[in-house]
């Protein structure tokens, strides 16, 4: 045993004739002697290592609830709001709802699992200490001690009048929205309008008994004198001529087939492609022969049945070409047609 405590203390510990003693009180035995000496360890342990971590530099060990709780170590503080109007107990001025306060923040309790919190601070006017704790029982806080709730500044008829405008609002969505609601309740928004028709038709005589012809028309004059501007320019705005294309349109019904098929041949997104086709088929109408030759004398001299033949080829080509033209310039007008609908 001696030997394991040699090994774990240091052996300026049993440098003492004090020490000694309780070590051969320890070898004895006596019971006297073995608790004295747990005692004596426990606290030179102790002692060792604050006196170790101070010569390293570090500080001793403290006792975090003891710092957190104690106000004289300092609290950790927080920027707390106030969450009601409230009114200083000493100098017995308001603070208001959204105050805001340096305050030290700890816990003081506990409601089941939930910590109950204690905010303090100083008031703003006169130093009084304020404090406020939080209540999970009851979801709200409580005003502990230096302050006291205030009473509502609103009268009872003004609170009054903005519930009954917000029911207002809200049962005129209902009806909106729902018409099952409205159906149901149509019977007693026609009783309460024949019941409010007195009390409008009051309030129209006193309007009429008030009225001053001449303030209400020096009114709209001076309004007609600031918007006289804007109305004329709108009056030549609506003066101008709309809907430009219609006047085009029309001209282009008067031009030949042929000048409108070749203007919307152009305008067309193919236009490129179909002006080589129609320039292929000029030159395919093109004869290969100069024109001084004399065809149809070259004609009459062959055989029946060759002149049969390209009589029959002729034909044929005339009638293709003429089915070319036809499809072309139906495409074309039905197209006009859609545009002009």
């Amino acid at each position: 045993m001696v030997f394991l405590l040699k090994q774990l203390l240091p052996l300026e510990y049993f440098g003492c004739s004090k020490s000694r003693q309780l070590l051969l009180s320890y070898r004895l035995g006596s019971f006297q002697g073995t608790i004295i000496f747990k005692q004596y360890i426990q606290g030179n342990i102790t002692k060792f290592h604050e006196q170790r971590r101070k010569g390293l530099g570090g500080q001793a060990v403290q006792n975090p609830d003891r710092k957190k709780n104690d106000m004289s170590q300092g609290a950790p503080k927080i920027r707390f709001e106030m969450m009601f109007n409230v009114r200083c107990l000493k100098c017995q001025n308001s603070i208001g709802k959204g105050v805001r306060f340096n305050a030290q923040k700890r816990t003081v309790g506990q409601y089941l699992s939930t910590k109950i919190y204690e905010f303090q601070m100083n008031c703003h006017l006169c130093s009084n200490r304020l404090v406020v704790r939080t209540d999970p029982k009851g979801c709200d806080y409580i005003l502990y001690s230096g302050l006291e709730k205030r009473a509502a500044s609103e009268n009872p008829e003004q609170q009054q009048l903005a519930q009954s405008q917000i029911d207002q609002h809200k049962r005129r969505e209902l009806i909106d929205n729902n018409a099952f609601y409205k159906l149901e309740n149509a019977n007693e928004d026609k009783l309460r309008a024949d019941a409010d028709i007195p009390r409008l038709q009051k309030i129209l005589e006193i309007k009429q008994n008030n009225k001053d012809d001449f303030e209400w028309n020096k009114l709209l004059r001076k309004r007609m004198r600031e918007n006289k501007q804007e109305l004329i320019e709108l009056e030549k705005e609506q003066q101008k001529p709309k809907n430009f294309g219609l006047e085009m349109i029309k001209t282009l019904e008067e031009k030949d087939q042929e000048r409108v098929n070749q203007i919307r041949m152009y305008q067309s997104t193919n236009n490129y492609r179909k002006h080589k086709m129609i320039a292929r088929d000029d030159i395919k109408r093109q004869s290969i022969f100069d024109k001084e030759c004399k065809i149809n004398d070259t004609v009459q001299k062959l055989p029946i049945d060759i002149r049969t033949k390209i009589q029959k080829m002729a034909n044929s080509n005339k009638q293709q070409l003429s089915k070319k033209e036809e499809d072309q310039k139906s495409k074309i007008l039905k197209h006009l047609d859609r545009i002009n609908k």
